[in-house]
């Protein structure tokens, strides 16, 4: 008897609570000697008349699933020989102790188990996996073995996304589980049901290179087709650069620019997306379509690799002959995708190769100035300045860069803009409203400074509507945009601020969202109600119920508007 066996029946002698649990977990001396494998302390205590099934309000587990789950054979053994229940289910995830020793690995615990009658096929509380499951998906290749050896099932599916022990196996990369099943009969055209994923696209999506193989030496499907996209294990395999992958399944056969069914886009497409850029160099030598157009957005690999500014991928596209200008179903350029979002060394690259600085998109016909000036991106901006874009070109609605940048509240943009010598700070949109009035509206008080400074600005110019920049900001705008128009007035005598009127509160609100009004770019109020336009800037053009009633229209005089209230869409 060890000292702490001879300390543990001297308070047992004198009496301690046999019983007695602790504070954190309510763990009892028998769950703590048989979680840590103390065979002869389990034997006195049980000796003494311990309970042998009391659950901790942890995990709600019993000495029998502490001492499985923690592979102590030994234990297993002397708790099933005193009658513990072999098939008590913890609290937490409703594991057996058969359960907790497959998913761990412990082989030996598993064969005592089931020697004793353990229920094979019990399944876990979260995803209704079975003992194969748990131990396929862990890599245990003998827990896996011997489990078959005890007529597990080996089709069991899980309740959560449908997956047997092969598809957990291959979808963990272990080999060795893989080949087992394989071995013993196991379907290997099963789809889960959460992505409809055949075995193969699940394997080759998380790089692994060996099931690939023994799958496709088994006879997997090379071009199969998971349910929900249409993605084929090539398109899994490109689209997270698993380049080894993707050097496997083109020498075995695989469509090379297989499309799936939802964007369509092949696998040349989604690399260029990621950025991989070895992916995209392995799948052009391969003679992959560089110009290759998916179905939904009508992008190409080289518009997709621009947007998402993945230089070396642009670079070596452009470098094989990817079209610089091609044709769209949305009209986006590569050079107004990469100007957009701000990817000044991919503008760099495109201009070096010839883009048009100028080229706008058939969306909103907005060139790449005026993208990169209305969200905010100086450096693009300054270099497309540099470069001599046009300031002035005007998008659907004759809307400048100025404009843009105004109405954004961009103030080193507009200020980057005017020294760039604007030849037309006052310019007007389609509906009258200059930078000006559009900053003053929208509570852009500095850039409302900043143009009133170049004095060739006048606040007291009317839109179609008879709004001028003064009426905005005495009806929408705040405090300070409305000093700033007036102290400009009482200095040079121009303006209507004798009309002034205080501002409204009611009007300006916090509670908007992110969609506008296209004639006076508002934001909208949500569930505010509004006309919509489904032909206009692709059936995304919106008037707001106080422009419409003045006779605020779309870009087409023929064109039918529908009443809608706004939620939280985003334009």
């Amino acid at each position: 008897m060890t000292r702490h066996e001879a300390v543990v029946k001297l308070l047992l002698d004198n009496g301690a609570n046999i019983e007695a649990k602790d504070k954190d977990y309510s763990h009892t001396p028998l769950s703590d000697a048989a979680g840590r494998g103390h065979e002869a302390m389990v034997r006195l205590l049980l000796d003494n008349g311990a309970n042998i099934d009391p659950k901790d309000t942890d995990y709600g587990m019993t000495p029998l699933s502490w001492a499985a789950g923690n592979g102590h054979t030994a234990v297993v053994k002397l708790l099933l020989e005193n009658g513990a229940n072999i098939e008590a289910k913890d609290d937490k995830y409703s594991l057996t102790p058969l359960l907790g020793a497959a998913a761990r690995g412990h082989e030996a615990v598993v064969k005592l188990l089931l020697d004793n009658g353990a229920n094979i096929e019990a399944k876990d509380k979260d995803y209704s996996q079975t003992s194969l499951l748990l131990a396929a998906g862990n890599g245990h290749t003998a827990v896996v073995k011997l489990l078959l050896e005890n007529g597990a099932n080996i089709e069991a599916k899980d309740d959560k996304y449908s997956l047997t022990p092969l598809s957990r196996g291959a979808w963990r990369g272990h080999t060795a589980v893989v080949k087992l099943l394989l071995d013993n009969g196991a379907n290997i055209d099963s789809n889960d049901n959460k992505y409809g994923q055949t075995l193969l696209s699940r394997a080759a999506g998380r790089g692994h290179e060996a099931v690939v193989k023994l799958l496709l030496d088994n006879g997997a499907n090379i071009d199969s087709k998971d349910i929900d996209y249409g993605m084929t294990p090539l398109s899994w395999a490109a689209g997270r650069g698993h380049e080894a992958v993707v050097k496997l399944l083109l020498d075995n056969g695989a469509n090379i620019d297989s499309d799936d069914n939802k964007y369509g886009l092949t696998p040349l497409s989604r690399a260029a997306w990621r950025g991989h850029e070895a992916v995209v160099k392995l799948l052009l030598d391969n003679g992959a379509n560089i110009d290759s157009v998916d179905n939904k957005y009508g992008l190409t690999p080289l518009l997709r690799a621009a947007g998402r500014g993945h230089e070396a991928v642009v670079k070596l596209l452009l470098d094989n002959g990817a079209n610089i200008d091609p044709n769209k179903k949305y009209g986006q350029m590569p050079l107004c995708r990469a100007a957009g979002r701000g990817h000044e060394a991919v503008v760099k690259l495109l201009l070096d190769h010839g883009a048009n600085i100028n080229s706008n998109d058939n969306k909103y016909s907005q060139t790449p100035l005026s993208r990169a000036a209305g969200r905010g991106h100086e450096a693009v901006v300054r270099s497309l300045l540099s470069n001599d874009a046009s300031i002035s070109i005007g998008d659907t609605t004759s809307r400048t860069p100025l404009s843009h940048a105004a109405w954004r509240g961009h103030g080193t943009i507009v200020r980057a803009l005017l020294d760039h010598h604007s030849n037309d700070p006052d310019h007007k949109d389609i509906y009258g409203s200059t930078p000006l009035s559009i900053a003053a509206r929208n509570c852009r008080t500095e850039i409302v400074k900043m143009l009133l400074g170049t004095g060739q600005v006048t606040p007291d110019l009317p839109d179609r509507f008879g709004r001028t920049s003064w009426w905005w900001a005495r009806t929408y705008g705040d405090a300070e945009t409305k000093q700033a128009l007036l102290d400009y007035a009482q200095k040079t005598g121009v303006g209507d601020h004798e009309n002034d009127e205080s501002i409204d509160d009611k009007l300006v609100s916090n509670d908007k969202i992110s969609r506008y009004c296209d004639v006076c770019t508002l934001n909208f109020q949500k569930l505010e109600v509004c006309y919509s336009c489904d032909v206009c800037h692709g059936g995304d053009f919106d008037i707001c119920l106080k422009c419409y009633e003045i006779g605020g229209r779309c870009l087409g005089n023929d064109h039918r508007l529908a009443q809608r209230n706004l939620q939280h869409e985003e334009k």
